[in-house]
């Protein structure tokens, strides 16, 4: 490949002097995150006919270099800047390099466009008071004139190959003042050879020794046709971006998505693919985040990323979206649905988010081995009336209100392998609402939080509990409604727990408090089995209920069966009314101050083999005239009690 030059023309060099070297492409690994203030002016990293030849020289002798790196490279005396090659094409979009203002537009002479940079460009940029320049452009091709202002990834002019200059590529230089002088020409890439660097103008900022140098690509406006966006590359997006419903996007793995203002926001009609990996992650974040891409809006450290700093990843009807490997913080929200649209996030984290993690309406929705953290409200808020969800193995950590939020209508909730830690907000999942759509429940470190407006299980729906699931509901009036169906059908090393909000010994600090508070009698209402609801309870703890109405469990006009299970600190354990039947076996009635079976109606119930509280049966009552009557819990009459358990069992 021949050599090219780029020198100014009162440099007295012969085209006699070039010599023919072979080109070796080194693709450089970053190798940390710090940012480097100045992006890429040219597309080396997805345009192949782009490549990086001739390198800053430092002790102005022809020949090889050392570069920053260590790799050895191509440089020759006075050449001081980097030359992009072009594969022998002209009209290679350049692009700025950072914010600023035009200074300098034209021919470097007017009367030999022979000459040194040939047409060229200068730009000033305040933040870092230095300039930068792009030579050998085609004639004409600038798109700023001098004064205007352009921004980092506008592009300002194509390549060419006028001047002196061998054949078509970009000259990139940068100067260490507002001025055109030779020896305040710096190298992005600084020095890392032996020695002190022999360049003395050379400076320790804003360089690209650190990492490797990003590239900048502005959006605005539609994606209407199916897209890439490759690695080691900004996309800044200003403004609503639209993903057209007849496109796709693929966001490969290490690209990074910038969001510019607090009104920016991605909007998803079509396919979007996020297909990071675990060493390599696709980023979505704040354009004030100098973590990854680099300082992309040029102020160094005079601001930080916060939540907030952007608004959302939105979809629509019609649209997927499939995130793996993804990082999305400092939004308002993280990704939210707009009654539509198909979602499913693997192994991702979502962060310093002002609102939500997710807000999810009406869609269909499955996230998997998330991280979901420091949210201003929920980690998750499912509302709408239709679409499932599924939450299976992820983590919560200090969401504000709680880790979720689950409104039932007619939507699925699958969930399992959860959980949730930190200072702030409920440590599980709330749910409220009325549940028409029959579903499985699994959670078993992660509680079910009943709020204070209750649960229903509407008329022909069924809400099955796997063993070893928590409820807890909140404090007060809230309470599991069924006029439907519930199988709650735990085991002796798995039993299902429904408990008080502040009970640590199940599921956790549930309210995040301490010791502070101690769970009682009556901290939340208890289960009512409404006209033509059953429940079957098996291997069950129900404690602490009673808020208001004094019971644990009610079959209020429904049937319920109890077995193996205890009913623990309220005033009654069991009450059958308004025509209501069932039976109770196995099982412990404890703290229970009124009454363990509370019958009022008029058919028996049937309440054997339990344990009373005492080895001699019930208070006030014995199943043969010649036994003493009983010590333990009371029973109401229309209740039969015999036979009765005589010591403690082993469970419940």
């Amino acid at each position: 490949m021949i050599m090219f030059m780029s020198i100014k023309s009162n440099k007295n060099l012969k085209l006699s002097q070039l010599f023919i070297l072979c080109l070796v492409v080194l693709f450089v690994t970053p190798v940390s995150v710090f940012a480097s203030y100045y992006t890429l002016p040219i597309d080396t990293i997805n345009d192949s006919d782009i490549s990086l030849f001739g390198y800053f020289d430092h002790d102005a002798d022809s020949g090889e270099k050392v570069r920053y790196d260590g790799e050895t490279v191509f440089s020759y005396d006075d050449h001081h800047g980097l030359d992009y090659l072009t594969n022998e094409i002209e009209g290679k979009e350049i692009y700025a390099a950072a914010d600023g203002n035009v200074r300098v537009v034209g021919w470097e002479n007017p009367m030999n466009h022979s000459q040194g940079y040939g047409f060229r460009m200068y730009l000033y940029h305040g933040s870092s008071s230095q300039r930068t320049v792009y030579a050998h452009l085609i004639e004409d091709s600038n798109n700023f004139d001098v004064s205007e202002s352009v921004i980092r990834g506008d592009v300002i002019a194509s390549s060419g190959d006028t001047g002196l200059s061998t054949e078509p590529h970009l000259h990139f230089g940068v100067y260490d003042c507002d001025c055109t002088t030779d020896t305040e020409q710096v190298d992005p890439y600084g020095w890392s050879g032996g020695g002190s660097d022999p360049w003395p103008y050379n400076t320790n900022n804003y360089l690209w020794t650190n990492a490797s140098p990003s590239f900048v690509v502005p959006i605005s406006g539609t994606i209407n046709s199916n897209s890439i966006w490759g690695p080691n590359v900004v996309h800044l997006l200003n403004g609503s971006i639209t993903l057209a419903a007849s496109a796709s996007l693929d966001i490969e793995p290490g690209a990074i998505v910038k969001f510019q203002t607090d009104t920016s926001k991605f909007l998803i009609s079509g396919d979007l693919n996020v297909n990071g990996t675990a060493s390599s992650p696709s980023y979505f974040t704040s354009y004030k985040d100098d973590t990854v891409g680099g300082d992309t809006n040029g102020d160094g450290s005079a601001t930080s990323p916060a939540s907030s700093d952007w608004n959302y990843i939105q979809t629509n009807p019609g649209s997927t979206a499939d995130f793996d490997h993804a990082v999305i913080r400092y939004g308002d929200y993280g990704i939210y649905t707009n009654n539509g649209g198909i979602i499913n996030v693997t192994d991702s984290l979502l962060d310093s988010l002002y609102s939500y993690g997710f807000y999810l309406s009406s869609s269909s929705v499955n996230i998997d081995g998330t991280t979901i953290q420091n949210t201003g409200n929920y980690g998750v808020y499912a509302g709408g009336s239709n679409g499932p969800l599924t939450l299976t193995n992820n983590t919560f950590i200090d969401n504000n209100y709680a880790a979720v939020r689950f409104l039932l209508g007619n939507k699925t909730l699958t969930s399992y392998g959860n959980i949730a830690s930190g200072s702030s907000g409920d440590l599980g999942m709330q749910v409220s609402g009325t549940m028409y759509k029959d579903q499985t429940w699994g959670d078993t470190q992660f509680p079910y939080i009943i709020t204070t407006s209750g649960m229903t299980i509407s008329s022909g729906k069924t809400l099955t509990l796997d063993p070893g699931v928590i409820f807890k509901p909140q404090i007060g009036a809230s309470a599991l409604y069924v006029s439907g169906t519930l199988s709650a059908i735990g085991s002796s090393s798995a039993p299902i727990y429904f408990t008080s909000y502040r009970d640590d010994t199940v599921g956790g600090d549930t309210n995040h408090d301490g010791s502070s508070t101690n769970p009682t009698a009556g901290d939340w209402r208890g289960i009512r089995v409404n006209s033509g609801g059953t429940a079957s309870i098996s291997y069950a703890k129900i404690s602490y209920a009673g808020n208001y109405f004094g019971w644990t469990v009610d079959s209020y006009g429904g049937n319920v069966d109890i077995d193996n299970s205890i009913l623990a600190s309220a005033s009654v354990g069991f009450k059958i009314e308004n025509s209501g039947t069932g039976s109770i076996s196995s099982s412990s009635f404890i703290n229970t101050s009124t009454d363990g079976v509370l019958n009022q109606t008029t058919a028996t119930v049937s309440a054997e083999n339990n344990w009373w509280g005492a080895s001699n049966g019930p208070l006030g009552k014995k199943c043969s005239p010649e036994e003493d009557p009983g010590s333990g819990v009371p029973v109401s009459s229309y209740v039969d009690f015999c036979p009765f358990i005589t010591a403690t069992p082993s469970w419940p």
